[in-house]
């Protein structure tokens, strides 16, 4: 994190992380993650303490709420339990779907800056992607992998298989 610190966007829900975060990531990367169902009242008094820019989220994990007997199924198919298995914090409602930014603002009235922060963060995070083109990251050559001026697919291949090989004793196709 030290690192890439000024390259991320981090949320974190826990005032005790929270706390530790703030020590090792710039303000401008760092945020606290309000989240429906969730008392807010400690991370905002961090957040005050802190100089830390709440935003509000909806710990999303379904398109709409009627999708949540089926989110239910899927966590319950996913450990292999049957659905009254399945412990409290695996379980959501219909409150964890996407919303409008209205329906944001309802949901945390009493911290109306925490929605203006995610909004702004949206912006942030918004590009324009081009899909009819693969994408690579970029891998610094290294003369241990062979030639220099290989491109990067055919060294994240090499990288690939050989991690395969390390990781399972059948041979590979």
């Amino acid at each position: 994190l030290k690192l890439f610190g000024s390259e991320l966007l981090v949320l974190c829900s826990e005032p005790h992380l929270l706390g530790r975060l703030a020590t090792i990531i710039p303000q401008p990367s760092l945020f606290a993650e309000l989240r429906p169902g969730h008392d807010t009242t400690p991370l905002l008094s961090i957040c005050d303490e802190l100089g830390i820019a709440p935003v509000a989220t909806g710990e999303v994990c379904m398109l709409y709420p009627e999708d949540a007997d089926a989110y239910r199924m899927l966590r319950a198919i996913d450990r292999n339990a049957r659905l009254s298995d399945l412990p409290d914090w695996e379980l959501r409602s219909g409150d964890h779907c996407l919303t409008s930014e209205d329906q944001m603002r309802r949901r945390y009235p009493h911290c109306p800056q925490a929605v203006d922060n995610t909004v702004k963060l949206a912006g942030r995070c918004f590009t324009e992607w081009d899909f009819s083109t693969t994408i690579f990251p970029g891998i610094n050559a290294n003369p241990a992998y062979g030639e220099t001026n290989r491109n990067a697919e055919a060294q994240l291949r090499q990288l690939v298989y050989e991690g395969a090989a390390r990781r399972y004793p059948t041979p590979l196709p």
